[in-house]
């Protein structure tokens, strides 16, 4: 993948922290620039929280990433070790961990542009 490598973190600018702007950045450069949820009017208290909720949600981007090809991996695995025998005894088992994959496969292919 072409992403600029993790860990990402999240910091304010001090000159422009009042203003509501929030840098994340890679390893070496910044990554986004959060803006402003009002920038033009008055900005209340769930902007803020709504805010900094983005810029941690985007700044966690390349860790979620792993996590779901981790995830992917194991549930990979165990419906392999299952299937001989829930198919025996429990068909019903498989469905959702194949629908988990499916998921877990759609959102790594999105992030990776396939």
């Amino acid at each position: 993948m072409k992403a600029t490598a993790g860990p990402w973190k999240q910091r304010a600018s001090g000159k422009e922290k009042g203003n509501g702007w929030t840098y994340i950045d890679g390893v070496n450069q910044t990554v986004a620039k959060i803006l402003s949820l009002n920038p033009h009017g008055q900005r209340q208290r769930s902007d803020f929280e709504e805010e900094a909720a983005n810029a941690r949600l985007i700044a966690s981007a390349p860790e979620l990433l792993e996590a779901c090809g981790v995830g992917r991996d194991a549930l990979n695995e165990a419906q392999g070790e299952w299937v001989s025998v829930t198919m025996l005894h429990a068909p019903e088992w498989t469905h959702p961990l194949k629908a988990a994959v499916e998921k877990i496969d759609a959102v790594i292919d999105k992030a990776e542009d396939k």
